[in-house]
């Protein structure tokens, strides 16, 4: 028989075996103790900590051990159907224990948006009165109110299409036309999702340019796109008061220079020179919304300028993008993505989760200058006997702009996608049967719709300590009478970024190795031979030793390895060197203390130097197809550089 996984035997079965996560279970543990559970809670959070354990152990709690919860796995029941059945289910009172307990494991659905006129819609909302946008073969977003639509249900093999290595996916029919544009000719080919190969010679087509009215923003314009980023309003008698607290020069003059334009007083507080507050009237909205103020649709020289405005006066260069614009109105952060489209970027929305749970979530867009994505980040897998929804909306010019998981991309006028399996779901939830309970599990509370999200009880799952993951370690080998090593249940619990599940599972695999749990052979077992390879190379880059710094390369490109990747692992272990060179200790660094003799023979004066050459030369490879070549003409002209 198969060795039952260490995750399993010892996954906790009360709160009181589950590590950390203190104030939710105390919460939970309360409302069990007063009788005041309700009727739906959202459990989200990192992977690996303690989400659907949690909600096993709650729902056991509730029913006092009678019974077993419902266990649904939504990525295998996302259509209308299967919620029509879970629905039915509900309403049909347990015979075995008192409540009817439903854990619904990673609830999200794949929904994908259409753009129109009146920005992102899903294409299963789209109305008569909307103008949908078509791409033309020549590069040219039309809004266009000639497009017919279907829905029907459909029964057969579908594609999950993954684009940029897996991280957004979207389901799409064998019939699904997706235009790829080619590089040495620049015409787009248009291919069968079944028949396409994604070769390297093309390019997934993402934006376009907008052939509205192609004005110019006003300085008005820009005006309340610095009050939207920058600016408090305080409604008042005499009319909306607006103060601009800006501390950036090109900001302050900027301002002055747009308030002078438009006729408008105003009143300088504080130093010009550092840090001011600049004070007027001024009759603009108090609202936040951009949408508000301006047309979804627009031309491109508007467009152009509106995303230039916007990183001036709320952008930045985060995480390597060109461009980075957040906000915690989701509308402010849609709207952005929809003028992006319109003159040629390539937007990728995301959220980002406070761990206080008083401040509101932070949405963003990244985006890069360009209007293409590499093929070869894109893949497809098939999908067979999928049932559900299919939506088609067809336009002139047979392609349209879709968004799926937050990802703008062009594509054929047949479009399938998961159907509105929530919707199904939001009058139980909003009347439940008073015997009836769910508990939601997801790493995406972003895809979640709002009106699920207002109707249940929300907790936020934190990582867990590399303490408490040492802890339960320990805990674990203590019971099965193996002799442990702290150094590496430490360096475990460091390279598993807070998830218990993971770090489990690498100690699982170290014992396939050996009972000796020490560093050496967590070492072995996780791939430690590329440390030395590290030390090789930042050695020779501090020296600027050019035939060594290359033959790296040559050797990671001949052993098969991604090189692309090595430059990616190479900027993280730079990043540790870098922190030890703070430090002086391990205590913040994923790197093993067997190290340390070598560490200290790393740091030198060059060292953010080398840093800053490598976060360049990772931004110039992520999307280049012969990353070899760019790599080594990189490293030589660094290495040529006078010292």
């Amino acid at each position: 028989m198969a060795k039952t996984a260490l995750s399993i035997k010892y996954r906790p079965t009360s709160f009181n075996d589950m590590t950390e996560q203190s104030e939710i279970k105390d919460i939970l543990e309360n409302q069990i103790k007063t009788k005041t559970f309700q009727h739906g809670y959202l459990f989200t959070g990192p992977s690996g900590t303690g989400k659907t354990t949690s909600a096993r152990i709650f729902a056991n709690m509730i029913n006092d051990e009678k019974g077993n919860p419902i266990e649904v796995d939504a990525a295998s029941n996302s259509g209308v159907d299967n919620i029509r059945q879970i629905i039915e289910d509900a309403k049909r009172k347990p015979l075995d224990a008192e409540y009817k307990i439903f854990i619904v494991d990673e609830c999200v659905t794949g929904d994908t948006e259409i753009l129109t006129n009146s920005g992102w819609k899903r294409i299963d909302s789209i109305s008569k009165g909307d103008e949908i946008a078509q791409y033309t073969k020549d590069g040219h977003i039309q809004f266009v109110r000639d497009w017919q639509y279907v829905h029907k249900q459909y029964s057969g093999d579908m594609y999950r299409v993954s684009f940029r290595n897996g991280k957004k996916s979207i389901l799409m029919s064998p019939h699904h036309v997706q235009p790829v544009r080619m590089k040495q000719s620049g015409k787009i080919k248009e291919d069968y999702i079944k028949d396409a190969k994604f070769a390297q010679s093309g390019e997934i087509v993402v934006g376009g340019i907008s052939d509205v009215d192609d004005s110019c923003l006003t300085d008005l314009d820009r005006l309340y796109i610095a009050c939207q980023a920058d600016g408090y309003c305080k409604e008042t008698h005499s009319g909306n008061f607006w103060e601009l607290h800006l501390s950036i020069d090109a900001k302050k003059q900027r301002a002055i220079e747009l308030l002078n334009s438009c006729n408008i007083s105003y009143n300088i507080y504080g130093d010009i020179e550092t840090e001011c507050s600049i004070r007027f009237y001024c009759d603009f909205p108090k609202t936040k919304k951009l949408s508000d103020y301006f047309s979804y649709t627009m031309g491109y020289t508007k467009a152009k300028q509106f995303i230039d405005e916007i990183l001036l006066w709320d952008g930045s260069t985060k995480s390597g993008y060109p461009g980075y614009y957040s906000c915690v109105d989701k509308d402010n952060v849609d709207f952005v993505s929809c003028i992006l489209a319109q003159c040629g970027y390539s937007g990728n929305q995301g959220i980002e989760h406070y761990s206080n749970p008083n401040h509101k979530d932070l949405h963003f867009i990244n985006w890069y200058y360009t209007d293409a994505r590499p093929a070869q980040s894109v893949s497809k897998e098939l999908v067979e006997n999928w049932k559900g929804d299919i939506y088609c909306v067809k336009v002139p010019s047979q392609m349209i702009l879709l968004r799926a998981e937050g990802f703008t991309f062009v594509s054929g006028n047949c479009h399938s996608l998961s159907s509105g399996a929530w919707q199904a779901l939001l009058k139980t939830l909003e009347e439940p049967p008073k015997f009836t309970i769910f508990i939601f599990c997801t790493t995406d509370p972003q895809k979640i719709p709002a009106t699920i999200l207002s109707r249940v009880q929300r907790y936020n799952f934190q990582k867990i300590s590399n303490e408490g993951i040492t802890q339960r370690l320990r805990y674990i080998l203590e019971r099965e009478n193996i002799m442990v090593n702290d150094d590496a249940l430490e360096f475990i619990a460091k390279v598993s970024s807070g998830g218990m599940r993971d770090a489990i599972t690498l100690l699982d695999k170290c014992l396939s190795l050996s009972n000796d749990v020490t560093l050496e052979n967590v070492l072995k077992t996780i791939g430690s031979e590329d440390y030395s390879t590290f030390i090789t190379f930042l050695s020779a880059l501090e020296g600027k030793e050019k035939e060594i710094s290359i033959k790296v390369v040559e050797d990671v490109y001949n052993a098969g390895k991604d090189v692309k990747q090595f430059i990616k692992d190479f900027s993280k272990f730079i990043l540790e060197v870098g922190k030890y060179s703070l430090y002086k200790n391990f205590d913040y660094i994923s790197l093993p203390n067997t190290l340390e003799n070598e560490l200290e023979q790393l740091i030198d004066d060059s060292l953010f130097d080398i840093m800053d050459f490598v976060v360049s030369l990772n931004n110039q490879v992520k999307w280049e197809n012969d990353a070899k070549t760019l790599i080594e003409l990189s490293i030589l002209i660094y290495c040529g550089k006078e010292i």
